[in-house]
């Protein structure tokens, strides 16, 4: 990872879209290691995995009923009974179809005496070997994120273990009275990373270096500390301990926050407020997550109805707070919300500076943990 960038000089405020293609410039997947299916839930791939062998790997019955040959019972009915073949057993679903016959006929289509009172057609409540799935035929590529439905397809292929991702995160609470934003930010990322390290520093930064060397983190997010003047000691640590790629962030919630390299991990400082730690966290963060983790990015959001209008200040990005109703979507709010308008918060609407904010009825995306911003 390169640290020749130029740092941005004191006071000058980035673009959001800058900012975006900045993090996706220096940040760059973590190492890769091999974990058991079983510990992977929530991990991004770092490599393609393809079925074992063919699945299934023999015909099986998709219902309970009798194995039959299909073409010994055309024209069978009700008024015309066929008698089955004497060797024909009764199996249950799921279990496999004995050599010699091409289909399961249900109970009911069977009488007492034994007799087929329907047809059966060939493959009928059959599922035939490899229908699932062909050995090799990839299953999940590199860079997807295993939820549960990928891992339920990747365990019926034969999957026991898989070359995944899982970025170390480090959160610093640069004072006690952040250390519970500390911990809302990790609520908020932890879906996405499982290691994610919460640590409390009073005062200035000098002890960054030394954190990053007991950690070891891929990287970092500071939270407090970007106060004016003498209060603005994250900012201050940040420029001696790595390279300041954006002083300031000309985005709202949270004008103060910074972006910088400390070695090969990337450090975004966040100021101590709820809601600026909560957008840049959701939108910056998760980017850094995405990246870290060598995450595809996958379809757009699709476009949702607006309830309400949302005005865009002049010269800044805002990102509103959205929450999803059955008929659109209902902004929240960017700043002074209140804790229930977060709780509610489905996702962001990222208002361009150069927009003068959307109108009522009008179709926009929303960014979630599912999406993150572009960088292009």
């Amino acid at each position: 990872m390169s640290t020749s960038a130029r740092p941005v000089p004191a006071g000058g405020m980035l673009a959001f879209s800058a900012i975006c293609r900045l993090i996706a410039q220096h940040v760059r997947p973590c190492a890769a290691e091999t974990l058991a299916l079983d510990e992977a839930t929530g991990l991004v791939l770092a490599e393609p995995v393809a079925a074992d062998a063919d699945v299934p790997g023999y015909a099986m019955a998709l219902r309970d009923g009798y194995v039959v040959m299909s073409e010994r019972l055309i024209g069978a009915s009700p008024l015309s009974p066929l008698p089955l073949d004497a060797a024909a057993p009764f199996i249950m679903a799921g279990q496999r179809l004995p050599d010699g016959f091409d289909a399961i006929l249900p109970s009911e289509d069977v009488t007492e005496s034994g007799e087929a009172i329907g047809e059966a057609n060939s493959g009928g409540h059959v599922l035939h070997r490899g229908t699932l799935a062909r050995q090799g035929e990839v299953l999940a590529d590199a860079g997807t994120r295993l939820t549960g439905a990928t891992m339920a397809a990747l365990r019926l292929g034969g999957t026991r273990s898989v070359m995944v991702r899982r970025p170390r995160l480090a959160i610093l609470a640069l004072g006690e009275a952040n250390g519970l934003l500390a911990e809302a930010c990790r609520d908020v990322l932890g879906g996405l990373s499982p290691y994610i390290r919460c640590t409390t520093m009073s005062g200035a930064l000098p002890a960054l270096q030394s954190t990053l060397q007991a950690v070891n983190p891929d990287a970092v997010i500071t939270i407090g500390g970007l106060g004016a003047g003498t209060d603005d000691v994250a900012r201050a640590g940040l420029a001696s301990a790595g390279i300041v790629l954006a002083a300031e962030m000309a985005v709202t919630p949270g004008r103060r926050a910074a972006l910088a390299m400390c070695g090969k991990a990337p450090v975004l400082a966040l100021p101590g407020a709820p809601e600026a730690v909560m957008a840049l966290t959701m939108t910056l963060g998760r980017l850094m997550i995405a990246r870290l983790s060598g995450e595809r990015r996958g379809p757009a959001p699709s476009p949702r109805r607006l309830k309400r209008k949302i005005a865009g200040p002049a010269g800044l990005t805002r990102l509103v707070f959205v929450r999803a109703e059955a008929d659109g979507i209902m902004p929240l709010g960017s700043e002074r919300m209140g804790l229930k308008g977060l709780a509610e918060a489905g996702g962001i609407v990222v208002v361009s500076p150069q927009s003068e904010g959307f109108a009522e009825g009008s179709e926009v995306a929303i960014l979630d943990l599912n999406h993150w911003p572009d960088c292009e």
